[in-house]
């Protein structure tokens, strides 16, 4: 264990206690969220601890994130062309299973790249497909948030071709099948993808929203958001608490000042705010925000120095994967708690932990063959 180790390590900690010290002011131990969710930081921690001093397959790490893909993209074809679903979900909210494919094909294709000279061109096309099915999968949950993550997949893609020279085409069988997959991409991503319906809603809810007609996915946020403003204004330092942010929230409403849509639409219960720093602003205040911006910018920090600081081109690949969590999940926290989902909660924890421990190995490795 090194000093970045522990750094990263501290910085889950006290998101952590921030929580559980929350938790216990509040005596909210039977909340909505189950007592254990704040415990996953401590998980990382734990994880971390574990594979710093342990060998452990990097390759099956890897192996781990196209074996992902693949699952999401089973069940949503299943659920899309089988059982004819506007929305694939996978029995949980279609914006935690939006969020959680984008992030796999994501790290899969950073992935890909990290071990593009090791993998033949047949694997390498057989990969990307699975990718891309990764990516339509987080495409047909509707999950808008989770789709201005394709730019890291340009991103990714100029800087491979500009430093590999990959602009040069030959045409071979490997280049009609990649050409077809993109045409097939294309067809299933405008035919069954209701991109546009989507974004025309984003149009429509402004509007609406504009005119005073609140009852729409757009409008329950703005008032969500206008309702955090107000709670925090009142609980500036350390928020109103766990279990009094709903009941604060239910009083604004009772008050007319929030649109009575915010505590529930149809039989759904809305059980947080739609957006992490708001939510965390609410209930926890400028301490509970402060360590929030922490657990995601020691994360980003730390990879990125691994990537200015490094020339081995798969280290550096694994560091951008790592660079990108925590940059994907403040997006995601625009327009969803992702924070307070116990599977993106597992997610951004354990894979920071595993993605640090597969950059510090291979540092490992380095400096003993150079000694």
């Amino acid at each position: 264990m090194s000093y970045s180790d522990w750094f990263l390590s501290l910085s889950f900690f006290l998101y952590s206690v921030n929580w559980v010290w929350d938790i216990i002011r509040s005596d909210s131990y039977f909340s909505e969220v189950a007592f254990l969710a704040p415990l996953w930081p401590l998980f990382g921690i734990l994880l971390l601890i574990y594979l710093r001093n342990n060998k452990f397959s990097i390759f099956f790490m890897k192996s781990a994130f196209f074996a992902a893909c693949v699952g999401v993209s089973v069940i949503a074809f299943y659920e899309k062309f089988i059982q004819g679903a506007y929305r694939v979900t996978n029995g949980v909210s279609p914006i935690v299973f939006g969020n959680l494919s984008m992030l796999y094909s994501v790290l899969a294709f950073f992935v890909l790249l990290a071990s593009s000279r090791n993998v033949s061109k047949n694997m390498a096309l057989l990969l990307f497909i699975f990718i891309l099915g990764g990516i339509l999968t987080s495409i047909f949950t509707g999950s808008r948030g989770s789709w201005g993550c394709l730019f890291f997949v340009l991103f990714a893609l100029i800087k491979k071709f500009k430093y590999d020279g990959c602009f040069k085409f030959k045409l071979d069988a490997r280049s009609l099948i990649f050409i077809a997959l993109f045409f097939a991409f294309g067809y299933l991503l405008i035919t069954f993808s209701h991109i546009e319906d989507r974004f025309m809603m984003i149009k429509s809810d402004l509007m609406d929203y504009r005119e005073g007609r609140v009852f729409t996915s757009l409008g329950l946020r703005f008032e969500m958001w206008r309702g955090a403003w107000i709670i925090f204004s009142q609980h500036i330092w350390f928020g109103a608490g766990e279990s009094q942010l709903t009941f604060m929230r239910d009083q604004l409403v009772e008050s007319g000042v929030l649109n009575r849509g915010v505590i529930r639409e149809g039989s759904l219960v809305f059980l947080h705010l739609h957006n992490d720093i708001f939510d965390v602003a609410a209930r926890r205040g400028l301490i509970g925000v402060l360590f929030a911006l922490i657990m995601y910018f020691v994360p980003f920090y730390l990879f990125f120095a691994k990537y200015f600081r490094s020339t081995h081109e798969e280290l550096r690949w694994l560091a951008l994967s790592g660079g990108l969590i925590p940059i994907m999940y403040f997006l995601f926290g625009l327009s969803y708690t992702v924070m307070r989902e116990p599977q993106m909660l597992a997610a951004y924890f354990l894979l920071i932990s595993v993605i640090w421990c597969a950059i510090r190995q291979i540092e490992d490795k380095l400096r003993k063959d150079l000694n």
